[in-house]
């Protein structure tokens, strides 16, 4: 109800409360820190409040991290590689985090993400060698890794 109602700051009780509970309930983490970085950091006036509730959704995100049943898990690294990505435009953090997601079992789109954040970083080169990856593993995205790689070997930049 607070959450079809826009009242995200009566849903933070909630979530704390789900967490302590239920450390290992990983989508209490990812949807926490998905409200605080950025439908709270939406509503707030200032930047300096946008950017305290982008960060407490990062801090959200590390806490859960910090249980080790959530740190064997693409998930949660995953959720803070693209908070910082897309939220925070913080590449080099998002390719850390990205590529720690790539570590455990994980669905192809986090090797998509991760190919963008290096391009986004400005690692060129391992974009182009992460689309080759992508291009030879996973056949659903055969097509946008051959368009991605044509334009990242003769613009140097791929289209998004």
């Amino acid at each position: 109800d607070y959450w079809h109602k826009g009242q995200w700051y009566r849903m933070l009780p909630l979530f704390e409360a789900v967490e302590w509970l239920q450390p290992a309930y990983i989508l209490v983490w990812s949807v926490g820190a998905w409200h605080m970085s950025y439908n709270i950091a939406a509503e707030v006036p200032t930047p300096q409040e946008k950017q305290y509730w982008y960060q407490q959704g990062i801090e959200f995100l590390k806490k859960g991290l910090s249980y080790p049943f959530n740190a064997n898990k693409y998930d949660l690294y995953f959720e803070l590689g693209w908070t910082y990505y897309n939220k925070g435009k913080d590449y080099p953090n998002a390719v850390k985090y990205l590529e720690k997601a790539i570590k455990y079992p994980h669905p192809e789109v986090i090797d998509d993400a991760l190919a963008h954040a290096y391009e986004k970083n400005g690692q060129i080169d391992k974009a182009i060698k992460h689309w080759e990856f992508i291009r030879d593993n996973y056949p659903a995205f055969f097509d946008i890794a051959n368009r991605m790689l044509y334009d990242l070997k003769t613009k140097g930049k791929a289209t998004p």
